[in-house]
C-alpha cells in the first residue's frame, strides 16, 4: 500500500513534472510557438495596466518572497522543535522540522539559482527588445538582467506553502489538536501559486513561461521532500494518534499531552508503541512525587 501511494504520489508527480520542465526548456530553445506565445501574452497584459491594478498586483506578488516565506518557516519550525523536546519526543521527533525546511532549502535554492544562470532569460520590463530578452541564452549586454527563467517566485509558492502546511499540522498535533481542513489545505497550496503566476507575467516581471516553468520546477522539488518520509513533521507521533482523545489542563500538561497523543513514555523518555490489549482499558498515569493520585484526574476517555 505504501509502495503504490508513493508511486502515486511521489514518483509520479515527480516524473512528470520534471518531464514537464524539459518539454518547456526544448520548446523555448527551439524558438516556435511557445516563444509567440510569451510575446502575444506581454503585449495582451500590457495594453491594460491600470495604475491601481498595478499596486494590488505588486502587493499579492509578494506571497512569492522566497526569503520571508524561509524565514516564517524557519520560526515555525523551532518553535515546534522546541514543543517536541519539551514534550519529551525525544532528539530526533525534535530536530525533524528543522531538518525538513533545510532539506527543503538545499533542493530549491541551488535548483533555482544554478538554472537561471545557466538560461540566461531576460525580463519582458527590459527596455530592449521584447524579440531579444524573450531567447534562452539571447544576446544580452553585459549588465542586463539574465536570470528570468525560470521563475522562482512560482516555484517558492509551490515548495514553500507545502512546507508552511506540513509545519502548522505537525504544530496541531502537537498541542493535542486537529489539523486544518481538507479546504484549506486545497487552498493553501493552489491559490498562491496561481496568483503569482499571473502577477509576476502581468507586472512583466517574467514572461509567461518562466512563470509554468517555476511551477513545474516547485511540483518536482515538492514531490521529492514528500518521498524524504522520514523528515515530514505533519506525522503523527504514534499510530495511535486519537483526536477525540479528551485533555485534561490539571497539574501535569506533559502527561495530559502524551495521552492525547496516544503516547506511551518509559523511564528514559524515549516513547514506545503500547501493546494492543493495553488499548482495551484505560491507562492510569503514574503520580508525581508529593501529589496525591486522587487530587487529579488526568487521563483519556477510551473509546
Amino acid at each position: 500500500m505504501r509502495v503504490k501511494r508513493d508511486l502515486v504520489l511521489g514518483w509520479g508527480p515527480l516524473v512528470a513534472s520534471v518531464g514537464a520542465f524539459a518539454a518547456i526548456t526544448a520548446a523555448l530553445a527551439a524558438g516556435g510557438w511557445l516563444i509567440d506565445l510569451d510575446l502575444a501574452v506581454e503585449r495582451s497584459l500590457s495594453a491594460y495596466r491600470p495604475a491601481a491594478a498595478e499596486v494590488v498586483a505588486s502587493v499579492l506578488n509578494r506571497l512569492g518572497q522566497g526569503l520571508w516565506l524561509l524565514g516564517i518557516c524557519a520560526a515555525i519550525a523551532a518553535w515546534l522543535a522546541v514543543r517536541r523536546w519539551r514534550l519529551g519526543e525525544g532528539r530526533w521527533r525534535a530536530a525533524v522540522p528543522l531538518l525538513y525546511v533545510l532539506a527543503a532549502a538545499v533542493l530549491l535554492v541551488p535548483t533555482v539559482r544554478v538554472l537561471k544562470d545557466s538560461t540566461g532569460r531576460g525580463a519582458p520590463s527590459s527596455p530592449l527588445p521584447p524579440e531579444i530578452t524573450v531567447q534562452l541564452r539571447g544576446p544580452l549586454p553585459p549588465g542586463e538582467y539574465a536570470a528570468g527563467y525560470p521563475g522562482g517566485h512560482a516555484a517558492n509558492t509551490v515548495v514553500w506553502y507545502g512546507v508552511l502546511l506540513a509545519l502548522v499540522v505537525g504544530v496541531c498535533y502537537a498541542y493535542g489538536r486537529p489539523g486544518p481542513s481538507r479546504r484549506v489545505r486545497v487552498a493553501v497550496r493552489l491559490v498562491p501559486p496561481v496568483v503569482v503566476l499571473f502577477t509576476t507575467t502581468y507586472l512583466s516581471y517574467h514572461w509567461f513561461s518562466d512563470g509554468l516553468a517555476g511551477l513545474a520546477l516547485g511540483l518536482a522539488v515538492d514531490r521529492g521532500l514528500y518521498l524524504l518520509r522520514p523528515l515530514h513533521p505533519d506525522r503523527p507521533p504514534a499510530p495511535h494518534f486519537r483526536q477525540d482523545c479528551a485533555l485534561q489542563a490539571g497539574a501535569r500538561p506533559r502527561l495530559s499531552r502524551r495521552c492525547a497523543l496516544g503516547e506511551q513514555a518509559d523511564p528514559a523518555g524515549a516513547y514506545q508503541e503500547p501493546d494492543d490489549d493495553q488499548h482495551d482499558a484505560p491507562q492510569e498515569l503514574p503520580a508525581e512525587q508529593g501529589d496525591d493520585p486522587t487530587d487529579h484526574e488526568d487521563h483519556c476517555e477510551q473509546p
